[in-house]
C-alpha cells in the first residue's frame, strides 16, 4: 500500500474519531452549555491541531511501528536463543510504554506521585507481561490458565490499596490500548506467530493485549502499597480566556515549545532503541543472496581455482591436487564449466565479461539479471541497450535497500538510462540482493559472485559457473 494511500486511509479514520465529538461539544455550547466565545475559539484550534497531529501520527505508526514489530518478533524467535528473546521483549516493552501518549496523559492525572515514577512503573509492568505474553506463545501456555491466575493476584492485593488509588490502578491498563502500544504489540504478536508452523499459531498470535493489561494494573497496585499515596484526587487546570486572536496564537505559541519536549523526551527511547536495532540487526532489510550446488566433475575445477588461490604466495607448491578431486561423474547433455575470472595480467581476458556480453548478443527471447550494482562501462551499456533495443526481455533486479549509498545512487542513474531503452528494473523490496544471477532463453545461466559493475567486471577476482542445457 503506497503512503498516498495510508495517508487517505488514516484521514479518514482521524475525521471519524474526532468529528463525532467536535459535534457533539457544539451542539451543547450553542444549547444547553453555553461558553464564552474565547473558550469556544480555544477548543475549535485545538480541535484542528487535534486533527493534525492524530494524521501524522497515525500514519508514523502505521509505516514504522506495525512493520518493525512484525519483523522484530520474526527476526528475534529465529534466533532460538530464549535470553535473547526476554530480553529484547523486555526492552520493547519498556520504551513503547514510555512513548505511549495515553500514559503521558494518566501520568498528569495523579499529582500525588511523580509523572516519571508513575511512568517508569506502569512501563516495567508491560514489558515484563508481554515477556511472560511471549513465553506462553513459544512454549504453547492455555491463555485463560494465565489470565485467571493473575486477576486472582490483582483482586487479592486491591483491600491493601486506598480506594482513590484503586481507580487509577485499573485504568493504567487502558494503556495497552493505545494508538501506540497496540499496532506494535499486536504485530510483534504475529511475527512470532509467523515462525511457528503448527495450527495453533495463528490463534495464540491474540491474547498479548489482555495479557499486557494486567502488567500495569499490577505494577501501580504496588506501587500505591509502596509509595502510600496520600490521594489520587486530580486538581483541574483553569482554562484560560483570551480576549482576541492575538492572545490566542501567543497562548499556544507559548505552550507548544513545552508539549515538543515533552513529545521528543517520550519518543526518544523508541527512536534510539529502534535505530540501533535496525543498524546493527536489520540495517539491510532481508538478505537474498544465491547459489547452486555441483556435483561430479565440475567440482573439481572449483578445487582447483580455491587451492591455487590458496597457495598463490607461494613460488612453488609441493602437493598433489588430485587427492582433493571427486572421481564421481555423470553423463549428460548438459554442460557445467566453473571458471575465475580477474585483473590483467594474471587473466588474459575479461572471462565474466565475455560471458554476460555473449548472453546478450546471442540471446533470442529473454535475459534476466540480479545484481547487487550496476555500474558499467559503455561497452556493456551499450549491449544491455542494444539487446532490449531488438526485442528481447531484459529484465535486472537491483536492491531496494542500499548497503552503500553512493553506488546506489550510481545504480539508480544507470537503471534510468536503460529504463529510457525498454530495459525492465525491478528492486527487491524486502530489502538487499546480493545474488548475481544471469539466465537466458532457458538454455544458458552463469551463477557466482560476478555483479555487473565495472571493478568485478575487470578488477576484482571472482568465479562463476557457467551453465548450458541444465
Amino acid at each position: 500500500m503506497s503512503f498516498q494511500t495510508k495517508f487517505k486511509e488514516k484521514l479518514s479514520e482521524t475525521l471519524k474519531a474526532v468529528l463525532p465529538i467536535l459535534g457533539i461539544v457544539l451542539l451543547l455550547c450553542f444549547t444547553i452549555t453555553p461558553i464564552p466565545p474565547s473558550i469556544l475559539m480555544t477548543f475549535l484550534v485545538g480541535a484542528i491541531m487535534l486533527i493534525t497531529g492524530m494524521l501524522f501520527f497515525n500514519v508514523g505508526v502505521e509505516l514504522s511501528m506495525t512493520p518493525i514489530g512484525e519483523k522484530t518478533g520474526s527476526a528475534i524467535t529465529k534466533s532460538k536463543n530464549i535470553f535473547l528473546v526476554i530480553l529484547i521483549t523486555f526492552i520493547m516493552g519498556l520504551v513503547i510504554t514510555i512513548s505511549e501518549p495515553d500514559l503521558q496523559v494518566l501520568a498528569q492525572q495523579v499529582p500525588s506521585i511523580p509523572n516519571m515514577t508513575l511512568i517508569i512503573a506502569v512501563a516495567v509492568g508491560v514489558a515484563l507481561f508481554l515477556v511472560l505474553a511471549v513465553l506462553r506463545m513459544l512454549f504453547k501456555i492455555p491463555l485463560s490458565y494465565l489470565l485467571v491466575g493473575f486477576y486472582i493476584i490483582v483482586f487479592a492485593l486491591t483491600p491493601f490499596v486506598s480506594q482513590d488509588f484503586l481507580a487509577i490502578a485499573f485504568d493504567s491498563g487502558g494503556v495497552t490500548t493505545g494508538p501506540m502500544t497496540v499496532p506494535f504489540i499486536m504485530a510483534f504478536g504475529i511475527g512470532i506467530s509467523s515462525i511457528r508452523s503448527d495450527r495453533h499459531a495463528e490463534d495464540d498470535s491474540f491474547g498479548l493485549v489482555a495479557m499486557c493489561s494486567i502488567g500495569p494494573i499490577l505494577a501501580v497496585l504496588i506501587l500505591g502499597m509502596v509509595f502510600n499515596p496520600g490521594t489520587a484526587e486530580h486538581v483541574s487546570e483553569s482554562i484560560p480566556m483570551v480576549n482576541d486572536t492575538v492572545e490566542l496564537g501567543k497562548l499556544f505559541v507559548h505552550e507548544l515549545p513545552e508539549y515538543m519536549k515533552e513529545m521528543a523526551i517520550s519518543i526518544f527511547p523508541i527512536v534510539f532503541f529502534f535505530g540501533e536495532y535496525i543498524n546493527n540487526i536489520v540495517r539491510f532489510g532481508h538478505w537474498k543472496d544465491m547459489g547452486i550446488r555441483l556435483e561430479g566433475a565440475a567440482v573439481n575445477e572449483l578445487t582447483k581455482l580455491f587451492l591455487v588461490d590458496f597457495y598463490s604466495n607461494k613460488k612453488e607448491i609441493d602437493l598433489d591436487f588430485n587427492q582433493f578431486y571427486v572421481q564421481k561423474s555423470y553423463n549428460t547433455n548438459s554442460y557445467v564449466i566453473p571458471f575465475g575470472d580477474g585483473p590483467k595480467p594474471i587473466y588474459e581476458h575479461s572471462v565474466g565479461k565475455s560471458v554476460i556480453m555473449n548472453m546478450l548478443n546471442q540471446a533470442k527471447k529473454y535475459v534476466y539479471m540480479t545484481t547487487p550494482y550496476l555500474i558499467v562501462d559503455s561497452e556493456m551499456l551499450n549491449a544491455i541497450k542494444n539487446a532490449a533495443l531488438r526485442g528481447i526481455d531484459v529484465r535486472i533486479i537491483v536492491p531496494h535497500i542500499p548497503d552503500k549509498k553512493m553506488v546506489f545512487e550510481f545504480s539508480r542513474d544507470a537503471c534510468e538510462t536503460l529504463i529510457k531503452y525498454g530495459v525492465k528494473i525491478y528492486e527487491y523490496e524486502p530489502g538487499f540482493v546480493h545474488g548475481k544471477l544471469y539466465v537466458s532463453d532457458d538454455e544458458i545461466a552463469m551463477i557466482g559472485t560476478i555483479n555487473l559493475d565495472y571493478r568485478s567486471l575487470t578488477h576484482h577476482f571472482e568465479n562463476g559457473v557457467w551453465m548450458y542445457n541444465t
